[in-house]
């Protein structure tokens, strides 16, 4: 019974890896930061699996893309660390391990499953650290490594700003979509 556990978060460890892969694909371009699905499966790999298997989903769509395979919206190969949205990437792992700490955290009387409140408040952690490395990431290459020269608020506005309205969605889908599945590890 415990092997078959364990194949099957590797199976979802794997699926959430690909799925965030997918996601980079499903994007609307806009100047500096591409609008994608990514962020959504990452709030799931956190959602549905255990926290170390939640980080090494997204660990291993960071090594893959890394490794040259075009799985990140700019493509892929050691080059996408110089590309200004790689902040958002490297962020991925913390987010998925902080919405699974938090979602998988069992209550006062020992207990554990689905909690809207404790859902919502866990992917909404997980799209801050995304967009506050993101952020951060985008601002300083764009200043220091490709000299584009952009100021904080146009890094806010380009970098989060335009997504908020996206974000609240992903949140709350990722959250209906944990409740459905009703995966408990």
């Amino acid at each position: 019974m415990k092997l078959e556990r364990r194949a099957a978060k590797l199976t979802l460890c794997g699926l959430m890896a690909a799925l965030t892969a997918a996601g980079a694909f499903i994007r609307l371009p806009i100047a500096f930061v591409p609008v994608t699905l990514q962020t959504l499966f990452v709030l799931l790999s956190g959602s549905i699996l255990p926290a170390s298997y939640a980080a090494g989903a997204q660990c291993a769509y960071l090594l893959i893309g890394l490794a040259g395979l075009p799985v990140f919206t700019s493509g892929g190969g050691p080059v996408a660390v110089m590309h200004p949205t790689f902040g958002y990437l490297i962020s991925f792992p913390i987010a998925a391990v902080v919405v699974s700490q938090i979602i998988h955290k069992t209550d006062r009387n020992g207990k554990r499953g689905f909690s809207w409140k404790r859902s919502i408040l866990a992917n909404s952690a997980a799209v801050v650290i995304i967009f506050t490395i993101g952020v951060l990431y985008l601002f300083l290459n764009l200043n220091l490594i490709t000299k584009t020269g952009i100021t904080i608020y146009s890094a806010l506005w380009f970098g989060l700003l335009v997504f908020i309205p996206g974000e609240v969605v992903k949140i709350f889908l990722a959250s209906y979509i944990t409740k459905k599945l009703s995966v408990v590890y």
